[in-house]
């Protein structure tokens, strides 16, 4: 069950610190703007500051991270000091201060709602001072994206990137074994049935032996 952990009209508006005050939630005095929608079992940690982002069960967030209009899945981890979707400058005006000048000429400011979201999926590792500088970008289930990389493209699921920008260096496991886990979506699993199938999870050598043996049970359980 989702936690709606604040859902604001205003767009990107200050709101404060939020303390650890929530059930099932682990959140240290974090800035929360816009809406924000937590699922349980999460952490948030000092400093974080989320503005218009949904963050999956069992998801972290490490200090002085800043995320801005994206969706991230469950069971991903996001290092310290990374900066994802603060929106993109648009250069090729004249001026590149546009907002000010909107503000001058026109009295109007920019419209926060026509900002492309970025999407990072399910059992993503995301390293220290990640850059993922605009909306668009897609990072597939279970990739990692190496410390200080700067994604500026897609990146597929279970692929290691890194580098500026990022680059795929390697893939995880065989095309394979990527399909099987592709369509497995053990993230979507109640927590019983992950501990009822640990092997699957704590056998770095041989999780795909357990995963073969029982592959056809696997792919065929039902919450």
């Amino acid at each position: 069950m989702s936690v709606i952990n604040s859902l604001f009209n205003a767009k990107r508006k200050t709101m404060g610190f939020v303390w650890n005050c929530f059930p099932r939630l682990h959140i240290w005095r974090a800035r929360l703007n816009g809406s924000v929608i937590l699922k349980e079992h999460m952490q948030i940690r000092l400093f974080v500051h989320l503005a218009n982002v949904t963050i999956g069960k069992y998801s972290s967030v490490n200090i002085f991270t800043r995320i801005f209009d994206t969706d991230i899945g469950s069971f991903s981890g996001i290092g310290s000091n990374c900066i994802i979707n603060p929106g993109q400058h648009r250069y090729r005006y004249i001026s590149n201060r546009m907002g000010a000048m909107r503000n001058l000429l026109y009295n109007t400011t920019i419209d926060y709602n026509d900002i492309n979201r970025t999407t990072i999926g399910n059992d993503v590792w995301l390293g220290a001072n990640v850059i993922i500088p605009r909306g668009g970008i897609n990072i597939g289930n279970g990739a990692v994206v190496a410390a200080g990389a700067v994604v500026t493209k897609d990146v597929p699921p279970y692929a290691v990137v890194g580098g500026v920008p990022a680059k795929i260096i390697k893939y995880r496991f065989t095309d394979e074994q990527i399909d099987f886990l592709q369509q497995l979506k053990w993230w979507e699993w109640s927590d019983e049935k992950i501990k009822q199938h640990a092997d699957l999870f704590l056998s770095l050598e041989k999780w795909w032996d357990y995963a073969k043996a029982h592959k056809e049970t696997l792919l065929n359980l039902k919450e």
